[in-house]
């Protein structure tokens, strides 16, 4: 990834109320992670399964 394609990538962390924020948690459910409600909202059930994801992988 070169530094314009990181410029670009949106940075979601928890408190984000974005429509990235959709899909991230539509994206973690697919992939056997709970993130406790797709509502677009990245609280705490949401960054679990992140890291939950991210300790997987």
């Amino acid at each position: 990834m070169g530094n314009q394609t990181k410029a670009a990538s949106p940075n979601v962390r928890e408190g984000a109320k974005v429509n990235i924020t959709y899909i991230l948690q539509a994206a973690l459910y697919l992939e056997g992670q709970n993130p406790h409600g797709i509502d677009g909202i990245f609280g705490s059930g949401t960054e679990i399964a992140v890291k939950a994801f991210q300790r997987t992988k």
